[in-house]
C-alpha cells in the first residue's frame, strides 16, 4: 500500500512539474525579445523543448522511485546485519565514509560529463537544420562533402562524451561498489564466524540468523550500486531542470498591457504620425542606429522610407 501511494505521488508530482516547466518555458521564449532569437541557435531551442522536457516527463519520476527503493533497502539490510551481529557496527562508519567518497566523486564526474554531452548535442541539431534549409545552396556550390564531414565531427564529439558518461564511468563505479560490497560481506562473514567459534566473547548466534545476515550482505552490493547510479542519474536529470530554468528566467519584452500608461479611449482621432527626437538601437548595448529623428506625417499622406525602424 505504501509503495503504491509513493508511486502515485511521485508520478502525479512529475506530471505537474513537467507541465509547469513546459508552459513556463514556452511563455518565456514567446515573450523574449528578437535579440534572443538572433543569438540563440535553433538547435538549442529544439534541444530544450525535446530532450530536456523528455527528461522531466519520463526520467525524473523513475529515478525518484528507484532511489527511494534502493536507499531504504540498503538501510534495512545494514540494520538487519547489525541486529544479528552487533559487532558489525564497528565497520559501518568507515565503510560509509568510503562509500560517500566514491559516490561524491562519481556524481561530480558524471554530472560534468552529462553537461558536456548535452552541450555537444545542440550543434548537431543546429547543423542539421541549417543544412536542410540551405540544401540548394550546398548543392549549387558543391560543398556537400564539407558539410557531411562537419556533421560527422559533431556526431563523433557527442558520441565520445556519451561513451564516457554512460559506459566508462559506470564500469569504474561497478568496480568500486563491488569492492565495498566484498568488504561488507567479508566482515559480515567474519563476525558470524567469530560469534559461532567464540560465543563467550562475541555472543552466541542462531544458525538461521547467521544465514540471513550473510544473505543480506549479498544484497547490499546490489542496493549500493543501484543507490549510487540512481542518485547520479537523478542529479544528472536535474541538469535538464537547470537548463530549463535558464529559459524560464529569460528577459521578456514589454508587458502586454501597461496599466499606468493606457491609451485614450478616443485614440486614434486621426491618422497622423509624429516623431519627436526619436532614437533607437538594434538591441541594448549597441550604438544608436537612429538618433534625434523628428518628423510629422499628416493623415492620409503617402510616404516612403528605406529604414526598417521607420
Amino acid at each position: 500500500m505504501c509503495t503504491s501511494f509513493t508511486f502515485l505521488a511521485v508520478v502525479l508530482g512529475a506530471i505537474r512539474a513537467s507541465r509547469k516547466f513546459h508552459n513556463g518555458m514556452l511563455y518565456s521564449v514567446l515573450r523574449s525579445p528578437m535579440s534572443f532569437f538572433d543569438t540563440t541557435p535553433l538547435g538549442r531551442l529544439v534541444n530544450r523543448f525535446s530532450k530536456d522536457i523528455q527528461v522531466t516527463d519520463e526520467k525524473i519520476n523513475i529515478d525518484l522511485q528507484k532511489i527511494l527503493l534502493s536507499l531504504f533497502s540498503t538501510i534495512g539490510a545494514i540494520i538487519s546485519i547489525s541486529l544479528v551481529s552487533p559487532w558489525f557496527l564497528i565497520v559501518v562508519v568507515p565503510i560509509t565514509i568510503v562509500y560517500l567518497i566514491v559516490q561524491r566523486f562519481y556524481i561530480a564526474t558524471s554530472r560534468q560529463l552529462k553537461r558536456l554531452e548535452a552541450t555537444s548535442r545542440s550543434p548537431i541539431y543546429s547543423h542539421f537544420k541549417e543544412s536542410v534549409d540551405g540544401v540548394s545552396s550546398i548543392r549549387a556550390y558543391n560543398v556537400a562533402e564539407r558539410f557531411r564531414l562537419q556533421f560527422e565531427f559533431y556526431v563523433d564529439t557527442n558520441q565520445a562524451v556519451l561513451y564516457f558518461s554512460e559506459n566508462a564511468i559506470i564500469r569504474w563505479l561497478s568496480i568500486q561498489v563491488d569492492f565495498i560490497g566484498a568488504i561488507i560481506l567479508f566482515f559480515a562473514a567474519l563476525f558470524v564466524t567469530l560469534q559461532h567459534n567464540y560465543p563467550h566473547i562475541f555472543g552466541l548466534i542462531d544458525p538461521g540468523l547467521a544465514g540471513m545476515s550473510l544473505s543480506q550482505a549479498f544484497t547490499v552490493t546490489l542496493f549500493l550500486s543501484m543507490t549510487v547510479r540512481t542518485s547520479s542519474d537523478l542529479e544528472n536529470s536535474l541538469v535538464s531542470i537547470e537548463r530549463i530554468k535558464e529559459y524560464l528566467d529569460l528577459p521578456n519584452e514589454a508587458p502586454e498591457i501597461i496599466h499606468d500608461n493606457r491609451l485614450d479611449p478616443k485614440w486614434p482621432e486621426d491618422g497622423s504620425i509624429k516623431f519627436n527626437e526619436y532614437a533607437t538601437r538594434y538591441r541594448p548595448g549597441l550604438d544608436l542606429v537612429l538618433k534625434n529623428v523628428s518628423c510629422y506625417i499628416p493623415g492620409g499622406q503617402k510616404v516612403s522610407q528605406n529604414n526598417a525602424y521607420l
